[in-house]
């Protein structure tokens, strides 16, 4: 039996996308962008090939015709304000980062340290980011100008994993203040 020809592989993947954009201008001074977009990263061929790869013996890799692609959505929106005549401002945005049925690998290690790994989707991992920006400058004189930016940005995700087939997450969060002059 030819195991590379009594696999057949017909998986068949709709892909519909969002692209969309929005810019408002609120008054000379502040605007408002918005976008929505989403996108698919599809499996390789090793991750669905329902053969099992012994070519390394203590690497053994089988992949998962049944695997979904990865849908990633992205939601992003940002303000600005920024008052030209006393030099003074703010930015600030928000992304958020989606990902629907994300491809990860799930790898265990037998007694015989003997490694065994396959694919699956999972759900529920996210990147979420923002940050604020202030801008003033200053008057020395009439040559010289100091700018003064003191921000703030932050960052929260979820990342899910396997480890010896035992599923983990992983979250973080960093604030990041800094002060530009």
């Amino acid at each position: 039996e030819n195991l590379f020809t009594n696999n057949k592989i017909n998986n068949f993947y709709n892909n519909f996308f969002i692209d969309a954009n929005l810019w408002y201008r609120i008054t000379r001074s502040k605007s408002i962008y918005a976008s929505i977009r989403n996108s698919r990263n599809m499996p390789q061929i090793r991750q669905l090939q329902p053969v099992t790869n012994t070519t390394n013996p203590l690497n053994i890799i089988t992949g998962n015709p049944d695997l979904s692609p990865t849908l990633n959505t992205r939601l992003y929106v940002n303000f600005n304000n920024y008052n030209w005549q006393e030099k003074r401002g703010c930015y600030a945005h928000l992304g958020i980062d989606l990902q629907e049925d994300q491809i990860v690998s799930i790898t265990t290690t037998g007694e015989d340290l003997v490694r065994t790994t396959t694919y699956t989707n999972v759900n529920g991992t996210y990147n979420v980011y923002g940050g604020l920006n202030l801008d003033k400058t200053f008057e020395l004189d009439s040559l010289q100008t100091i700018k003064v930016t003191p921000g703030l940005y932050g960052n929260i995700f979820k990342r899910i994993g396997f480890s010896n087939g035992e599923r983990f997450n992983v979250e973080n969060l960093s604030l990041n203040p800094s002060v530009r002059i």
